[in-house]
């Protein structure tokens, strides 16, 4: 089994208007890592939850107020950690990045089972020109993903385009081959009305 196959990406044409639906990869070391690692923390989270009730429901003695707020605070942050990983399992599972115009502003969502997701909001207006990117020019910039360490371990190198608005970024479709990415990237020039790069190329 490949350790990782190019994305690829399909244009809706909707009564609001055009939709760009990319689907997430499946990175099935990372979706067995995941569902371990859930295991072990559904576990952690059961004990810490009965650790604090039987904190604060001693059979004799005074309540343990300071364990169980601390225990309380770990469980917080143990239950926010676990989440998130939630998150990516569904997400590499069976998620989508999905490009859409809402009330005249661009969304990148990253959606998962029922429509569940993340949104991140654009200003047509404020981006600039997109540009595709290659997955070894996030590595050599630092900014590290499952699917660069996956282009250093062998993969063909991947694509994606750069949204860019200030200090603000996306690399949007990160994963699809270079052909695919450029499709992409005039697609998003011609049905969205968005500026692009005159060499597409990020330089």
């Amino acid at each position: 089994m490949a350790l990782f196959n190019p994305r690829t990406w399909s244009l809706d044409e909707t009564p609001a208007g055009p939709r760009v639906i990319i689907p997430s990869p499946f990175l099935w070391p990372l979706a067995v890592f995941l569902g371990l690692w859930l295991s072990a923390w559904a576990e952690g989270e059961f004990s810490a939850a009965r650790e604090i009730w039987r904190l604060l429901h001693p059979a004799a003695g005074q309540v343990a107020v300071f364990p169980a707020a601390f225990l309380l605070v770990w469980l917080a942050l143990w239950t926010a950690g676990g989440a998130f990983a939630l998150g990516a399992l569904l997400f590499c599972l069976r998620g989508s990045e999905v490009l859409e115009l809402r009330e005249g502003r661009l969304r990148v969502k990253l959606e998962t089972f029922l429509g569940l997701g993340w949104s991140r909001y654009f200003e047509p207006g404020e981006l600039e020109p997109l540009s595709l990117f290659s997955a070894r020019e996030l590595a050599a910039d630092r900014r590290v993903s499952a699917l660069t360490m996956a282009s250093g371990l062998g993969v063909p190198d991947l694509s994606g385009i750069l949204l860019k608005s200030g200090a603000r970024r996306w690399a949007l479709g990160l994963g699809l081959s270079g052909q695919a990415a450029r499709e992409l990237l005039y697609t998003l020039g011609s049905r969205f009305g968005l500026r692009l790069a005159e060499a597409g190329w990020k330089r």
